[in-house]
């Protein structure tokens, strides 16, 4: 029976925890997988966490998945200079496999249209190579005409529409930071990247609200305005919301988040 185990990642930044990565390899774990930019985190990992990552996987001798298909959605913040870092920019002996996609890079989701980049210049993982070719033969199945297209798309399509939509997501989540810490409760965690944000829900705050399903259950039913758990993303505590709407939108729902969690506030 295969089975992976769940790491954590530190809330103040949502890095990977890499000493509980350590204590949890085995003699049968046989694959590193990280996410960054990150679903649900909304984080961006700094150059010098991936690659500590990569030389993680070189200590533990484990080839790495990366799943990065958020790579063009970084946020700049305060920081002019903010980037993403691929798990390829690092010269290392891991075999490395890399998820992309058309529905983030080019927001063209409609396309289903997704890759694997597998990168291994010394060579070190020809059964693993083996092993993602008998998968890709199973389960591959993009249109024809999405496939021609896709070369046309990633080498032509301008990088200014592209930018705007990221300008405006990061808009929507600094604002969402801005103005979610002021719930009772709630605690944002400052969004770097992707198109979501977390925030740790103080349960202690809530006099009828002991869980974060409960408190999403809730706000859905009294508010109209719907969460997610961080319980579905093994997270218990937190509540991931997205921020792909206009500002003016969640000015709305922060306003409906504030009067819920203060109706439900202790005394």
């Amino acid at each position: 029976m295969h089975r992976h185990a769940l790491y954590n990642c530190r809330p103040n930044d949502w890095e990977a925890d890499r000493d509980e990565i350590r204590r949890l390899k085995d003699d049968k774990t046989k694959l590193l997988i990280v996410t960054n930019p990150s679903n649900p985190c909304g984080s961006n990992f700094s150059r010098k966490h991936v690659e500590d990552i990569v030389r993680l996987a070189e200590e533990l001798r484990l080839p790495l998945f990366s799943d990065e298909i958020y790579a063009g959605m970084v946020f700049k913040g305060k920081d002019p200079n903010a980037t993403f870092t691929s798990v390829a920019d690092f010269e290392t002996t891991v075999p490395r496999v890399i998820l992309g996609g058309t529905a983030k890079n080019l927001v063209v989701p409609g396309w289903r249209l997704g890759w694997l980049l597998y990168v291994d210049p010394h060579g070190n993982g020809p059964s693993f190579l083996e092993g993602l070719k008998r998968v890709g033969m199973l389960v591959c199945g993009p249109c024809t005409v999405v496939q021609a297209a896709l070369g046309e798309a990633l080498l032509n399509t301008p990088q200014e529409p592209l930018d705007q939509i990221v300008a405006k997501i990061e808009e929507s989540a600094m604002y969402l930071y801005n103005h979610i810490g002021e719930c009772v409760g709630l605690s944002p965690t400052m969004p770097r990247g992707a198109m979501y944000l977390m925030s740790k829900i103080d349960l202690e705050k809530y006099r009828d609200i002991k869980t974060d399903v409960e408190f999403f259950e809730k706000l859905l039913e009294e508010e109209n305005v719907q969460v997610l758990p961080g319980t579905i993303f093994n997270s218990p505590g937190f509540t991931r919301l997205t921020t792909t709407r206009p500002v003016e939108v969640y000015r709305e729902a922060v306003e409906r988040i504030k009067a819920f969690c203060q109706r439900h506030a202790a005394v």
